[in-house]
């Protein structure tokens, strides 16, 4: 007869433990447990590191200034986990739209180049055939590049190896 009810009352404590558990404290949860506040900046990428904000000099300005990129590798996301660096692709083309609108206000010319590598290296630009097929045009129309070079796996795709 004892048996059953010490069977019952090992299994309504074993029911019960959980939920006793789940609770942190009479006062709330223990602070390793609060949610963190992400602070959400309008067209900044989730997880992104907060970047400095705002020039640290005066942009000088001369008759010719060249905007320059390199090694993009298709390349569109920024880099979410280097502060600094959170920018993506979008962010860069709004910069040089507002860099240009400068440059012609100021009466300078502002010339946009890149000297090569624009594709192989990420999934966005290599699931297509030719790599870069849909990449190019979304960094080359969108941004209006001045001058382009070919960088080495550019050259690859025209002198293949024998």
């Amino acid at each position: 007869m004892k048996l059953p009810r010490v069977v019952g009352r090992l299994l309504a404590a074993t029911a019960l433990g959980p939920l006793v558990l789940a609770c942190d404290s009479c006062y709330g949860p223990i602070d390793e447990h609060v949610s963190k506040h992400v602070r959400v900046v309008k067209r900044m990428q989730p997880g992104a590191l907060d970047a400095q904000y705002g020039p640290t000099r005066p942009l000088q300005w001369g008759q010719l200034n060249v905007l320059h990129t390199s090694d993009t590798h298709g390349w569109l996301s920024g880099h979410i986990k280097e502060a600094n660096y959170g920018a993506d692709w979008g962010d860069y083309v709004s910069f040089v739209s507002s860099m240009k609108k400068t440059a012609e206000n100021l009466g300078v010319d502002l010339l946009l180049m890149d000297s090569g590598d624009l594709h192989d290296g990420t999934g966005l630009s290599d699931c297509t055939t030719p790599n870069g097929e849909i990449s190019n045009e979304i960094f080359i129309k969108q941004t209006g590049y001045d001058l382009l070079t070919i960088g080495v796996f550019l050259v690859r795709l025209l002198l293949p190896i024998k």
